[in-house]
């Protein structure tokens, strides 16, 4: 009876040690879920309010405006040519954070019109057959690595009503400059591109001389006072679309061209002929912007300077050391346009006007005569 009620006693424990286990496993599967849904929300939660704290973070950094102002086209300063002066400029000017996984916003934009940069530079991606702004790390037409985008007619309005206020921009009269890296082959939405860009801006564009890429001609030799209070509108060629397409009217000047670089830091830091560079740069334009990468690292301006790189992007949204230099830079000029070193501009070779010559030493023809003779010598 003994052995029988033993028995019975380990088989209820065995039952019950299972049962415990099952309760436990379904309880310990809850918590995973739990804990999971948890993670996941606090996840999404904080991703959702990185763009609000993005914008919030620019607030606090640049609480007012710098110490620029529009230049005096009349100034002695100012006589000279685009190709000339360094000009105060933002690499995607609509990112308010990292170029992956982050959020591009137009406090970004304003926050770069309300400190003085004068080149606004955009990654515009193809959306139905929409153009729109936002970044990536790679160079892929296909890949955009923003959580949202900014739609380009909400951006040009932005400019066209900021850029040019001085309620919202300390050099409203000073030109400004467009650059556009395109990373679409959609033909449809380089022509929308060119609707929005009239339909914005139209009023603040260039003269129609200055359409179609200046017609072959080098827009950096122009005189930089020809362009006060007007927007310049250029795209980088090494996507040569826009050429077949509507847009085409309304490009003053293409990067990756004849007349315009458009080089990543590294290329510039390590170029194989610096003297090639600088003598470029006298004549020509460079614009220089941070090497592919997910991050918003700023790059040394002083070194892309001292090649007479004359558009260097930075990240307006990381204050680093070197946007510190950057922006001390033009706050000390009190300008977004700085004039180069001469060594770095090109001074054309003139030759002085020779003194008059005296008429006893002319070679022309003479007369001599006495009373005896008369002939010409």
């Amino acid at each position: 009876m003994d052995k029988k009620f033993d028995h019975l006693k380990q088989m209820f424990s065995k039952v019950n040690i299972e049962k415990n286990k099952a309760i436990a496993i379904k309880y310990g599967a809850y918590f995973i879920i739990v804990i999971l849904v948890l993670g996941i929300s606090a996840y999404i939660y904080n991703k959702m309010q990185l763009n609000n704290a993005n914008c919030n973070n620019l607030k606090k950094i640049y609480s007012s405006f710098p110490t620029i102002s529009s230049f005096n086209p009349n100034d002695a300063a100012y006589q000279y040519l685009l190709r000339d002066y360094y000009v105060k400029s933002s690499y995607n000017a609509c990112s308010a954070g990292q170029f992956k996984n982050d959020f591009v916003n137009t406090c970004a934009l304003k926050t770069c019109i309300q400190q003085g940069a004068r080149v606004l530079d955009f990654e515009i991606y193809s959306i139905n057959d929409k153009p729109v702004i936002a970044t990536s790390s790679i160079n892929n037409f296909h890949v955009k690595e923003t959580y949202n985008y900014v739609s380009l007619p909400d951006a040009l309005q932005i400019i066209n009503t900021n850029a040019f206020s001085g309620g919202s921009c300390p050099n409203p009269n000073d030109p400004l400059i467009l650059h556009f890296r395109i990373q679409s082959n959609n033909e449809k939405m380089y022509n929308q591109m060119a609707d929005d860009i009239y339909n914005n801006i139209e009023d603040k564009l260039l003269d129609k001389i200055y359409s179609s890429e200046y017609s072959g001609h080098n827009l950096g030799a122009v005189p930089l006072k020809e362009f006060v209070g007007k927007i310049i509108i250029s795209i980088d060629k090494s996507n040569p679309l826009f050429e077949s397409t509507k847009l085409k009217e309304y490009v003053n000047i293409a990067s990756n061209s004849v007349f315009l670089r458009a080089s990543r830091f590294y290329d510039v830091k390590y170029t194989p002929d610096s003297g090639e560079l600088i003598e470029y740069n006298k004549k020509q334009m460079t614009l220089c912007i941070p090497d592919l990468g997910p991050y918003d690292t700023n790059i040394s301006a002083a070194t892309a300077m001292k090649y007479g790189c004359q558009w260097i992007g930075m990240n307006f949204q990381n204050f680093d050391a070197n946007m510190e230099y950057y922006d001390l830079f033009f706050d000390k000029t009190g300008s977004a346009f700085v004039l180069k070193p001469e060594p770095l501009r090109f001074v054309p070779l003139t030759v002085p006007t020779p003194t008059p010559q005296a008429p006893e030493n002319s070679y022309t023809t003479r007369t001599v005569s006495t009373d005896y003779y008369s002939f010409s010598v």
